[in-house]
């Protein structure tokens, strides 16, 4: 019986490390450009899945292969790009780079915050977005508020802001340890031998 409670618990403690690994691979990290300004992230959550983004400080259609088609966009609806907006918020811009926006790419020394875009859908010659507004420790963050926001000038770059471009990432599955399968199976014999003695007692 006491060979089961070690496998039973060997095969808990199996499992337990392939749910660690699984949990760690959604952990965001911080990229930054040659200049050392904060440029984007790998590993942001955004509606139970995981993306990588880039801050790109250039035009709507340098950035986004002509931006010219909705497919060019990562997030296609106004809600799904809030959410991106949102998570930059709370997965990235933390600690030095909320605090002091100059840290972080699309700043305009001009200001006290900037402007990240994220796309998600056309309107004749504009992009409607959601932003995220990061601004100094005197004054509070924000995202765009409920309602399209419209980006006139596909070709403009603006000053005090940088493009978000998110690429989703997949996850590829924790391979099970090679003697996981031999766990499972030493218990099913294991508690098959039991019930036969209980049944033949």
């Amino acid at each position: 019986m006491d060979f089961i409670k070690r496998l039973v618990l060997s095969l808990v403690v199996a499992l337990g490390a392939i749910g660690i690994t699984t949990s760690s691979a959604f952990t965001a990290t911080l990229t930054f450009d040659s200049s050392g300004l904060l440029n984007g992230a790998t590993g942001v959550v955004v509606g139970g899945s995981n993306y990588n983004v880039t801050f790109i400080e250039d035009t709507c259609i340098n950035a986004f292969d002509g931006c010219d088609q909705v497919s060019d966009f990562t997030f296609q609806t106004a809600a799904g790009a809030r959410l991106a907006s949102q998570a930059l918020l709370d997965q990235v811009l933390l600690g030095a780079f909320d605090t002091s926006p100059e840290l972080v790419a699309g700043y305009d020394s001009n200001l006290d915050y900037g402007f990240i875009l994220t796309p998600y859908d056309l309107f004749v010659n504009s992009a409607r977005l959601t932003y995220t507004q990061n601004r100094s420790e005197n004054l509070l963050d924000a995202i765009s508020p409920v309602g399209q926001i419209l980006e006139y000038g596909k070709s403009f770059v603006h000053t005090g802001t940088a493009y978000a471009k998110w690429t989703e990432v997949t996850v590829s599955a924790v391979p099970l340890p090679a003697a996981l399968p031999l766990y499972g199976a030493g218990i099913a014999v294991m508690g098959f031998i039991g019930w036969r003695k209980k049944r033949n007692a």
